[in-house]
């Protein structure tokens, strides 16, 4: 009888050699899942690592773009400055918007029954030395009129816009009131410096 046939005999015939070896074989089939396991987990953290990596490198290749885009910022910001009028008080730019509104009426020629309510000026919390003005026009004229002095507003040199309009245009009533918008800027501002 060879040893191989002894040791079968033997598994079948002692209970306690079986469980010990179903035992044997659930801990090596644990260790086999745990092994298996933790190669899983070391292969998700290495492919989160590389992907981490990777759009890292992405970043790195774009950074020259930004260097691009921060001297249009730069050269845009510039640019508004030179929209805002410079103004000795902020006082003296409430004065101004008033003349400069009242000019455009004039130029062209609306009805007499027009109003021009101009706002105290605010200072932008995040841009100190400028200023922000609201005034509002109540006219009484003809349709073609309020359109072309609001383009005027509009395309005016200095920073200023047409926040809201409002036109009525009927046989018993020619009305608009436009709220107009504009910046200002102290004379002490610092126009390289202001954000």
């Amino acid at each position: 009888m060879s040893s191989m046939e002894r040791l079968r005999q033997q598994l079948g015939s002692n209970s306690r050699l079986q469980i010990g070896l179903l035992l044997a074989m659930i801990l090596a089939f644990a260790i086999l899942v745990q092994a298996l396991d933790s190669w899983r987990k070391a292969q998700q953290q290495q492919a989160i690592e590389s992907e981490l990596d990777l759009r890292k490198a992405r970043q790195m290749q774009k950074q020259h773009i930004w260097q691009g885009r921060s001297k249009q910022t730069a050269d845009a910001k510039t640019t508004i400055l030179e929209e805002i009028p410079s103004v000795a008080t902020p006082g003296m730019a409430q004065a101004q918007m008033q003349t400069w509104l009242q000019g455009v009426s004039r130029n062209l020629e609306v009805d007499r029954e027009m109003r021009i309510s101009v706002s105290a000026p605010i200072e932008m919390e995040e841009h100190p030395g400028i200023y922000r003005i609201r005034a509002t026009v109540t006219m009484s004229s003809h349709p073609s009129h309020v359109f072309a002095f609001m383009d005027i507003v509009e395309s005016a040199t200095n920073l200023a816009m047409v926040e809201t309009s409002q036109v009525i245009s009927t046989a018993n009533n020619r009305s608009a009131t436009i709220n107009i918008i504009a910046y200002y800027r102290s004379v002490g501002t610092d126009t390289g410096n202001t954000p």
